[in-house]
């Protein structure tokens, strides 16, 4: 699930609110502030 979180958010233009909003409508309940924390722990270059 954090893989795809983080992929989303590069992939597309997306923000980390709209990376939230895509993930519970498929039931992951999870917040924006989460998904930017996974994205500062796991897309460092």
């Amino acid at each position: 699930m954090i893989a795809h979180a983080v992929w989303l958010y590069h992939t597309f233009p997306l923000s980390f609110r709209d990376v939230e909003l895509l993930l519970a409508e498929r039931g992951v309940e999870i917040s924006y502030e989460t998904v930017r924390r996974w994205w500062r722990k796991f897309a460092q270059n």
